[in-house]
């Protein structure tokens, strides 16, 4: 492909905003109609204490994400496949469903009372004898429309309650079951075993004010129970099937409620620290607790199972009994369908519910666990753009609508492609448009040889500086898009030539007749940057952390950031990380926008308030001061010194050429050497005479060193890796 750096010049169009181009061929209409294409974007601007993106973004799923992500699909398709089922159960009659049921039989209860007018007890070595409640013995009184036929009627009174004495025992090691049917007419104890005097030790099942069921099983209340209500409630003035089941796990989790045959969630867990016996002596009572929570309404059926019944069977018990109901009279089969009704309804309910948790569990997923970028997102109905009298935004020259388009001596978009910033796109990574391949060449060129083959990397037009190699920029831009825009294959080829590996000594023609190596006859020589010199002593001294992603980090810095400069503002002062935090790479340093970390900007670290192309590199008396004496730089050294000691071999020579070589990966000449030795001589004399000194240089920093180190000898190795550290 044959491209001409006359035509296909990059430049800047920001004083189009306002004017013509004095130097360059774009005029104000120009810049406005570029502008267009972003004109039709959604974003209207955010700026709220909310942490994260926002707006219109593009997710970054990992493999791990995609699998778990596709689990949490299967788990929605599940949901979605029951709540289907369950909305056409709704849809179908008493009558209709009753000819599908075929209810198997239930497994025989430890205990029953069914309460059908006879107050019968069948129990294995329990006698209906030992059934006591003279109110109840002496003078029942029955429901006439219950769904099994007569009921027991309760009036809120201490003595109305049935006594089934040491019928059952419960234990908090052991699962049972317990069912009843019940017509509530306020809140009270369907069931107990309880002893409230003795710390409520036991077992019950009560119906809250709200109609919810809760569910006590106590050693001793509260701090050795568990306690569970559910979402779930039962009206009053109708009859219901309640069931409650536990599995003998001593945990919350262990314990389930059923309405109607159906299971419901368990809105609350008040309690759930279950480690001790249950038992008590109390009798098992049906309708009241040993003291209170008197009972009024009517009770039906109650049963009792020494084994955990699954959903099908307890499903099973509701099922057998409206059959029965169905075929007796009238106000049964009419209980029968409300019974049916709120059942097939509960059923929905709980359906929609766990489809509900399912999405929301995959959108949580997503939000806290799959990384997002945030994009631009275009408008369904496109903003008009209008060229601005002078930049003026409140001044819009609105007799011209102006709609995106490419300056007229640029290339226009590729055919086909649409006029928006797809199209843009399409047009930047052209084949006929290697302008962008150009300027990102640029900047790789300047990050490895410190300047650009463009010295203005942010202005390729008439007002930025020529090439200084037009013809190799040209060919690595074209290099660049063949390779399919593959930036290390770029870096690897840059670094490989022969120009990256020259020596950066200079002789005195070289000097003379090129002074700023445009010519690049010689290796460039320039300092880190900001960033660089930090990961480069962490990375030598053997404190970085080569951890990938993550939130940003807190490491050291001056007392009192933030403060000063901006009061904190609304995120209070700034409060240092610890541990792997403090030695993560400079790219994950926590960076305030209007409050730089200072180490950084003291080595030209640029602000974040604008986005710059290329950074000013001074060498000042302060970047020393800095390297000197910040907490990081001294700690770095200490550690750096750390190695020298145990990794240079046994002589001060070896440790100092270690270090030495660590630092500048070339070896000491000679006179470097003896120099650096010398200097190791007098910190250590130093620090022999005055050990307070030495232990206080090594207190610097979180990280620690072996005791067994010698101290003093360690702080004179300290200032030597500090001098290190320091060379430009």
């Amino acid at each position: 492909m044959e491209t001409t750096s006359t035509v296909f010049l990059g430049l800047t169009m920001g004083c189009g905003r306002c004017h013509e181009h004095k130097y360059d061929p774009i005029s104000q209409q120009e810049f406005y109609e570029f502008f267009a294409f972003f004109n039709n974007s959604t974003d209207e601007g955010h700026y709220n204490e909310v942490r994260g993106n926002v707006g219109a973004t593009v997710e970054l799923p990992t493999e791990e994400n995609l699998q778990r992500l596709a689990e949490l699909d299967a788990e929605i398709d599940a949901a979605k496949e029951k709540l289907s089922q369950a909305r056409k159960k709704s849809k179908v009659s008493i009558e209709e469903w009753l000819k599908e049921v075929s209810p198997s039989e239930a497994p025989t209860p430890l205990v029953s009372l069914p309460l059908n007018g006879n107050l019968l007890v069948s129990a294995s070595g329990t006698a209906a004898a030992e059934v006591k409640s003279p109110a109840i013995l002496e003078n029942p009184t029955f429901s006439q429309v219950a769904p099994m036929g007569n009921a027991l009627l309760l009036d809120g009174t201490a003595p109305s309650h049935i006594d089934l004495g040491q019928a059952i025992t419960f234990e908090h090691d052991k699962p049972y079951t317990i069912a009843a049917w019940v017509k509530p007419d306020g809140a009270g104890a369907i069931l107990s075993k309880m002893d409230d005097q003795s710390a409520y030790r036991g077992v019950d099942i009560l119906l809250g004010a709200g109609g919810e069921v809760a569910v006590h099983i106590v050693h001793q209340w509260k701090e050795n129970a568990i306690k569970v209500v559910s979402a779930t409630k039962v009206p009053l003035n109708a009859w219901s099937h309640i069931a409650v089941t536990y599995n003998g796990s001593s945990k919350a989790s262990g314990v389930r409620i059923y309405i109607n045959g159906e299971p419901t969630t368990i809105e609350t867990t008040e309690a759930d620290t279950l480690n001790g016996s249950i038992h008590t002596e109390q009798p098992l009572r049906i309708g009241r607790r040993s003291t209170g929570a008197f009972f009024k309404g009517v009770l039906g059926d109650v049963a009792f199972y020494d084994e955990l019944l699954p959903d099908k069977t307890i499903a099973t018990i509701v099922d057998r009994t409206l059959l029965e109901a169905a075929n007796g009279n009238e106000s049964q089969v009419a209980i029968a369908k409300n019974v049916h009704e709120r059942r097939v309804n509960a059923d929905l309910e709980l359906k929609q519910s766990i489809l509900q948790q399912r999405m929301k569990a995959k959108a949580d997923y997503k939000r806290d666990s799959v990384t997002t970028v945030m994009v631009m997102e275009e408008r369904e109905e496109r903003r008009p753009t209008y060229r601005l009298i002078r930049g003026a935004y409140d001044a819009p020259d609105e007799s011209l609508e102006l709609f995106p388009k490419i300056p007229e001596f640029l290339p226009s978009i590729p055919e086909g492609k649409p006029q928006d910033r797809l199209g843009l796109a399409y047009w930047l990574v052209s084949p006929d448009n290697p302008l962008t391949s150009r300027v990102i060449v640029n900047r790789v060129w300047q990050q490895i040889f410190g300047r650009g083959l463009v010295r203005t990397p942010e202005d390729f037009g008439q007002q930025g500086q020529p090439p200084t190699h037009p013809e190799l920029l040209d060919w690595l831009a074209v290099e660049f898009m063949n390779s399919g825009w593959d930036l290390k294959a770029l870096q690897k080829q840059i670094v490989m030539s022969a120009t990256y590996k020259q020596s950066s000594a200079i002789n005195p023609d070289h000097l003379k007749t090129d002074p700023e190596n445009r010519l690049l006859a010689r290796a460039p020589r320039y300092r880190l940057s900001a960033e660089s010199i930090r990961d480069n002593a962490l990375a030598i001294s053997g404190l970085l952390v080569n951890k990938i992603g993550g939130p940003s980090v807190k490491p050291y810095q001056p007392e009192g950031l933030w403060v000063e400069l901006a009061g904190g503002a609304s995120q209070g002062p700034y409060v240092r990380g610890n541990g792997d935090d403090l030695y993560r790479r400079s790219l994950y340093t926590y960076r305030k926008r209007t409050v730089p970390p200072p180490m950084l900007t003291t080595f030209d670290a640029p602000s974040w308030e604008i986005c710059r192309v290329s950074r000013a590199r001074t060498n000042t008396p302060l970047q020393s001061l800095a390297l000197l004496n910040d907490e990081g730089y001294v700690e770095a050294a200490r550690m750096l010194g750390l190695r020298m000691m145990i990794e240079g071999g046994g002589s001060p020579e070896s440790r100092t050429a270690y270090g030495f070589r660590l630092a500048t990966a070339r070896r000491p000449m000679d006179h470097e050497l003896r120099s650096l030795t010398l200097g190791l001589q007098q910190y250590l004399q130093t620090y022999r005479n005055d050990s307070e000194a030495a232990k206080q240089i090594l207190s610097h920093g979180e990280k620690e060193t072996p005791d067994k180190i010698d101290q003093q000898e360690l702080a004179a190795y300290t200032l030597l890796a500090s001098v290190l550290l320091n060379l430009d």
